[in-house]
């Protein structure tokens, strides 16, 4: 099976994403539209004191019943988060029908997209997908990719500021890394390679080491280093 397309979604500010839910799990996904911007929409009978809080503040759109058949009219994304796999799966089969993307908690063969696990800093993005199938690896490696990039990260600098990559031939290629808070390529490779050589990682996606599937390093005459694949 395809392991699928990563896309980023957005626009969301004109689009309606509903949540069914109103549990600690609907909270954490509608924290994350939120964070995207969109505009989001809660069913459920009762809510977390968060939820009814950003709902107090129109933050967000309560609306406390049960879910029913129509629910999902004008939705662009849909959430099924309840703890009833019943009506997860009703809210999935609708959406489905509709043409809608959706997500159901823990239950990848009732989604059409997954949520991965991410990490923020400014303009900068950092997402991590297991496909569903390892949720507690993606949110292991976001916890080392949040000490690797920390709250500095994207204040000073964004994705913006970083040079477009110079390449030489087809086997000379090399490309300036410039990741924010990090002054030389040298200390973004250090960063990189950090990340990317995580053991836990490796030993999951590459079932053994294979050096090929590793970033390599070349250094340049002036002594810095750059990623060539």
């Amino acid at each position: 099976m395809s392991g699928g397309l990563p896309i980023t979604l957005t626009g969301l500010e004109t689009k309606l994403c509903i949540v069914v839910g109103g549990g600690a799990v609907a909270e954490r996904k509608v924290e994350s539209l939120l964070a995207a911007g969109a505009r989001v929409r809660v069913i459920a009978p009762a809510a977390t004191d968060a939820l009814t809080t950003l709902a107090r503040d129109g933050k967000i759109e309560w609306l406390p019943c049960v879910y029913r058949d129509g629910d999902l009219e004008g939705a662009f994304l849909v959430v099924a988060a309840t703890d009833d796999a019943e009506v997860n799966h009703a809210v999935a089969r609708q959406a489905t029908t509709r043409g809608l993307l959706v997500n159901v908690v823990d239950d990848p063969a009732w989604c059409n997209f997954t949520a991965p696990a991410v990490v923020r800093r400014g303009d900068l993005t950092i997402a991590i997908s297991t496909g569903g199938d390892a949720p507690a690896l993606a949110g292991h490696l976001r916890a080392e990719l949040e000490w690797q990039f920390g709250d500095e990260c994207g204040a000073d600098e964004s994705p913006r500021a970083i040079p477009k990559s110079t390449r030489g031939g087809r086997h000379g290629r090399a490309c300036s890394i410039r990741i924010c808070g990090c002054t030389s390529p040298r200390a973004a490779t250090r960063r990189l390679r950090r990340a990317s050589l995580n053991c836990w990682a490796r030993q999951f996606f590459f079932r053994g080491w294979d050096a090929r599937r590793v970033p390599a390093i070349t250094r340049t005459h002036d002594g810095s280093e750059h990623c060539i694949r």
